[in-house]
Parts: C-alpha cells; sequence; structure tokens
C-alpha cells in the first residue's frame, strides 16, 4: 500500500482499520489499541477517508495523523485514503479490524474481509454479533474496549499459525453464508412473508 511509510522489513505484521471516518468507527480505539502492542514487528493502516458533510461527525485525516503522533505512532500508521480495489487491501493485511463504538446493523468489513480469508478482529455489537462465532470465524473484542482490543490483536500477532488458521475457517463461513443463493433464498423468503 501507498501509505508514506518506509518499506516494512519481512515479517512484519499488517493490521488494518478499513472505514469511513466516522467518529463511531472507533479509528481513536484502534490507534490506542496499536499503541499498546509491542510494535517492532506491526504496521497498522488506516484505510478510507472522510464521507459525510459534516464535520462534527467523522475525524479529519489532520486529527487522526496527531492522534498517532501523540500515541508515537508516526512510523507505524499509515493513511490510505479512499481505496478502490478493497478486496486488494484486504488480502495485503495479515489482520482486519473491525472496531466500531455503536450497534451497526450488518457490519460490511467483517463479511468482505472474511470472504478473502483475513483473520478479522471485530466488536460483537448489533447486526455484527450475527456474523461471526467468537474464537472461530473471527475474535471479538468488545466495542470501545482498547484493552479487549490490543489483547486480541496481541494474540495474532504472536500466532502466525492462529492467524492462518483463523483466515482459513473465516473464509470458508463467508462462503458459506454470504453467498448468492442463500441471499436470494433469504430475500425471497422475507418478501412472501410480507406479502402475506
Amino acid at each position: 500500500m501507498l501509505c508514506g511509510l518506509s518499506p516494512a522489513p519481512p515479517g512484519t505484521v499488517r493490521i488494518g482499520l478499513p472505514a469511513t471516518f466516522a467518529r463511531w468507527k472507533g479509528h481513536d480505539t484502534f490507534l490506542r489499541a496499536i499503541a499498546r502492542l509491542n510494535r517492532q514487528n506491526v504496521r497498522a493502516y488506516v484505510i478510507g477517508g472522510p464521507l459525510y458533510k459534516t464535520r462534527s461527525s467523522q475525524w479529519s485525516e489532520a486529527e487522526l495523523r496527531v492522534m498517532a503522533i501523540e500515541l508515537g505512532l508516526a512510523e507505524q500508521v499509515g493513511f490510505s485514503g479512499f481505496v478502490e480495489d478493497m478486496p486488494s487491501v484486504y488480502r495485503s493485511l495479515d489482520i482486519v479490524v473491525h472496531a466500531s463504538n455503536r450497534a451497526e446493523p450488518f457490519g460490511l468489513v467483517i463479511a468482505e474481509a472474511m470472504a478473502c480469508g483475513r483473520a478479522v478482529v471485530a466488536a460483537p455489537t448489533g447486526g455484527a454479533r450475527e456474523l461471526f462465532a467468537d474464537g472461530e470465524h473471527a475474535v471479538a473484542a468488545a466495542s470501545g474496549d482498547v484493552d479487549a482490543l490490543s489483547a486480541a490483536l496481541a494474540l495474532l500477532v504472536r500466532s502466525p499459525q492462529e492467524r492462518l488458521a483463523l483466515g482459513r475457517r473465516s473464509h470458508a463461513h463467508a462462503v458459506a453464508s454470504f453467498n448468492r443463493d442463500r441471499f436470494a433464498a433469504a430475500l425471497h423468503s422475507a418478501i412472501s412473508q410480507v406479502a402475506a
């Protein structure tokens, strides 16, 4: 990724938070959790950008960069801006983080990252809690809890085998759970119930 960081040494674990810059997406939780890791072999990436027209509802990139600097992360956190080709982004990461601090109806990042076979750490709130079984398809970290997110990340950073195994299980789960045929059948069933 072209994020303005020097080339990462071999063995670097790449952790990314793909999200709009909405304040409830947990960027502050993510950066604080990264700051608590043993960061010798870690790079973190903030992927995305501002989407809304109201400044108060979202971070600016400048605010997030200042936060990263204040946490001592200037050399370890890259900012990608908006990226069109998200499957390539997911596949370039070792761990994908969903850190929303309020309930979401679904959690598209979780489903997309699992479909790409990535290890995922996710906040199990709202519809997101229905997308995975903790420890089986993703690792749950309580919404807004810096300690929980940092601990989950540390576990996966230390264990490449667990990252790979989690990614394989998450991929199989995503293919089985979010495929078009299953979606079409569920949509047909819902429409039939409403029509009746």
